[in-house]
């Protein structure tokens, strides 16, 4: 291989193509992208990938977390074969236009496959909790876990259960005005300092959870 970038490689030994090469998406959530690999002209032998995140400049990205579901592969002639990568973007991340790539080696020559990323500057709470009128709320940020945003993000707290729920907060985040119904959305926009927060209509205190401004 040699050479590289955007969402196709083609090097004459090996073709390398990924199913995303411009995602957006939010704060907190993960991503899968599928690369497709093919032997080109005969090549057979191992193909080594080495995923990274940068910004447009090409300067490391910190924070987020790469996870190929192999770190090679082998490839037979004229044959193909796939690498799933899932990225983690944190809660808390700066970079709003990363890219992320993909290296790939077959130890002689190298190719890089490219997917810009656009992140939007919020992160979604799913409130989800099978649909009991007095399930607690296991699936939620832990109580000890609090949820990281730099200042400015917007919080956006989701039901996605079949019963309302009513956010009790302090701080950053204002208390809900009233309960929000099955499919709603409450969203703070601009958060700036930190909150704490728990269902009115089902929790208490003792269980608040926190959001953390950096």
């Amino acid at each position: 291989m040699g050479g590289g970038g955007g969402g196709t490689t083609d090097t004459g030994r090996v073709s390398a193509t990924v199913d995303q090469d411009a995602v957006t998406t939010e704060l907190g959530q993960t991503v899968k992208l599928t690369y497709s690999l093919a032997s080109m002209n005969g090549y057979a032998g191992t193909v080594t990938a080495t995923p990274s995140v940068t910004d447009a400049g090409g300067t490391a990205v910190a924070g987020w977390t790469l996870t190929a579901d192999q770190p090679s592969v082998a490839l037979v002639a004229d044959g193909t074969a796939q690498i799933v990568l899932t990225v983690a973007i944190p809660t808390n991340d700066a970079e709003l236009a990363p890219i992320v790539k993909l290296g790939l080696s077959d130890g002689t020559t190298d190719a890089t496959v490219a997917s810009t990323f656009t992140v939007m500057n919020q992160v979604t709470v799913m409130l989800d909790v099978a649909g009991s009128a007095n399930s607690l709320h296991t699936t939620w940020p832990a109580k000890n876990a609090p949820l990281h945003i730099k200042s400015g993000a917007t919080v956006i707290f989701h039901n996605g259960d079949v019963v309302p729920h009513e956010i009790h907060s302090g701080g950053g985040i204002p208390h809900e005005s009233g309960p929000l119904a099955a499919g709603a959305d409450y969203k703070i926009a601009n958060v700036t300092s930190d909150a704490s927060w728990y269902c009115h209509i089902h929790e208490s205190g003792t269980d608040s959870r926190g959001v953390v401004v950096e």
